[in-house]
């Protein structure tokens, strides 16, 4: 995270202090444009925090003892509380985005970057069970063969969180409609389309039997999705772009303990809102 910060007042400083830049038009080919419009060859960064909404999943568990699955677990985002502690001091903590891209053409860009989202298995909620747990010494209270039953996630039977996080990174192709200009370009609204492939690199907190996993990062699986967001170029290589990500996780590599894994698969909705920049370094 240094380096992202550190690649900001390296290069986005200078860039915003450019006063007179917004009122200066160049040309590129038979087009004129102001020099903070988006345009072959622009690169551009933002930052932003976001939240999710996925839908029902079911989760398979599987090891040497036990082999089972739930039925419709629903989940949820963890939002952090606002203030300067978590928004300032430690930006990487609440769910956020990071992402850089580079415009191939005056409509089309492509970007790279990483949505930091958490997902968290609500406590409590009754799901069907159906698979086999052995008696071994810390599963003798949940052992036995289970068809369409009904069991409540709870401690110690299971905890199950991504909530450091569910990182999807991922490369974005994008498409750019301008709305609506300035003459001088120096301000715009627009629409961004486009089409993500990425991997899931989380590290999961998952808990089963009262047996505290392994809780490390590592591929999980991978997601694809599709972007519609809302740009607004406020001045002088400053933009606010607003959000919407939808698309499809699927997770078959779920870390629990040494030889114990789960798989899961489910869909998701992300709104989020970013502060960035755009800028030309040719």
């Amino acid at each position: 995270m240094k380096t992202v910060l550190l690649f900001i007042s390296i290069f986005c400083v200078p860039i915003l202090g450019i006063s007179q830049a917004s009122d200066t038009d160049i040309n590129i080919g038979n087009k004129t444009m102001g020099l903070t419009s988006l345009h072959k060859g622009s690169f551009y960064f933002y930052w932003g925090y976001n939240r999710e909404w996925y839908t029902k999943s079911d989760i398979k568990f599987n090891s040497s003892t036990c082999h089972f699955t739930l039925s419709a677990v629903r989940a949820k985002d963890r939002q952090s509380g606002l203030g300067f502690k978590n928004y300032v001091y430690n930006i990487t903590i609440p769910q956020f985005n990071v992402r850089a891209g580079y415009m191939l053409s005056d409509r089309f860009g492509i970007s790279f970057g990483m949505d930091h989202m958490k997902y968290v298995v609500a406590q409590k909620q009754q799901v069907k069970i159906n698979g086999s747990i052995a008696p071994t010494t810390n599963q003798v209270k949940y052992a036995g063969v289970y068809l369409d039953e009904l069991i409540k996630i709870d401690s110690p039977f299971l905890r199950f969180e991504h909530t450091n996080g569910l990182n999807y990174i991922s490369m974005d192709g994008e498409y750019y409609l301008e709305c609506w200009h300035r003459k001088n370009h120096a301000q715009s609204l627009g629409l961004v389309a486009g089409l993500s492939f990425g991997l899931l690199y989380p590290r999961s907190d998952v808990d089963v039997f009262d047996i505290e996993g392994v809780n490390i990062f590592h591929t999980a699986g991978f997601g694809i999705s599709g972007i519609l967001n809302v740009r607004f170029q406020v001045v002088n290589h400053l933009f606010l772009m607003f959000q919407n990500r939808f698309g499809e996780i699927i997770l078959n590599d779920i870390l629990i303990s040494e030889g114990f894994q789960a798989k899961q698969h489910f869909g998701f909705y992300q709104t989020a809102f970013m502060l960035g920049i755009n800028f030309n370094l040719f």
